[in-house]
């Protein structure tokens, strides 16, 4: 994450933390549901079907604009969450899909609970987090691995 936009995630992470708390690191990770790639998909059917019967466009540009709404509504419905780590151990926070920001507190993970990982590909990894499976960037990956880490050497 570069300099700024890491400013940015632990300022509106300070925020929502109680006076003096420190940050010692921070991560986005996000979940996409088997429900939402089933709403984009039924969308994006639903909305080249539509295209191919009102509109003159030609296959490639059916595909494309279809390809582009399931991306939009699958972009909607993932939902994005901040974990970080303070003082007092993992916290895990509600995160804006347009922003990288903590918007809410959603709570404070109990004490042995650490980010693991499952597994990934070149482009992410997938971690569970207190039973809940996210998804991170290989950056975010770095930042996990660093902040379990750290949280070892406690």
């Amino acid at each position: 994450m570069r300099r700024v936009r890491r400013r940015i995630l632990y300022r509106s992470i300070s925020r929502l933390l109680p006076e003096g708390e420190s940050i010692y690191g921070a991560a986005v990770v996000w979940t996409i549901t088997a429900k939402s790639v089933l709403m984009a998909t039924g969308f994006g059917t639903l909305l080249l079907a539509v295209l191919a019967i009102t509109s003159e466009l030609d296959e490639a540009q059916l595909v494309l604009w279809s390809l582009l709404a399931v991306a939009a509504v699958a972009a909607v419905l993932t939902k994005v969450s901040v974990v970080a780590l303070t003082d007092t151990g993992f916290v895990l926070f509600a995160g804006s899909s347009v922003r990288n920001v903590a918007t809410k507190m959603i709570e404070r993970l109990p004490e042995g609970v650490e980010p693991q990982k499952l597994g990934g590909n070149l482009a992410t990894s997938d971690w569970s987090i207190d039973g809940q499976t996210y998804m991170v960037s290989k950056r975010g990956e770095k930042e996990l691995e660093r902040l379990k880490a750290r949280r070892l050497n406690r």
